[in-house]
């Protein structure tokens, strides 16, 4: 059945073994090959999908296989580039944190504006309205 599929229906293009690829029967009482993504009948072109070789895919269901896999690949490397990064930061002391804030008390005093604010706690005001 499988030799006669491939004298019948030849498949030009990227192809390999037929023996994973499902067929029904259609209105004329033939074989018809069917996508392994989609289950939709393949035409005259088909696509091998996956290591076996032996599963065939339409064109746009390849392209969409492909671009599957490479956003899957992409977040993995996002994922690798986040932790390399965060580990950077902490081995070479990059970055914000709240321990080095300055205090600027002492600077509120020493340029006249009298009473020394509460620690860590400043703020400049521009216009007495606001």
């Amino acid at each position: 059945e499988i030799s006669a599929l491939r004298q019948d229906l030849p498949i030009k293009g990227f192809c390999g073994g037929f023996e994973d690829a499902s067929t029904e029967e259609d209105s004329d009482g033939e074989g018809a090959r069917l996508c392994t993504q989609c289950r939709l009948p393949l035409g005259e072109r088909a696509y091998t999908a996956g290591s076996s070789g032996r599963r065939l895919v339409h064109g746009e269901c390849m392209a969409q296989r492909m671009l599957h896999a490479m956003r899957d690949q992409e977040a993995v490397r996002r994922c690798a580039d986040s932790e390399q990064k965060t580990r950077r930061r902490a081995e070479f002391g990059i970055g914000w944190s709240a321990d080095v804030v300055p205090c600027n008390g002492r600077t509120a005093v020493a340029l006249g504006f009298g009473v020394e604010p509460a620690p860590r706690l400043c703020c400049l005001v521009l216009e007495e309205a606001a």
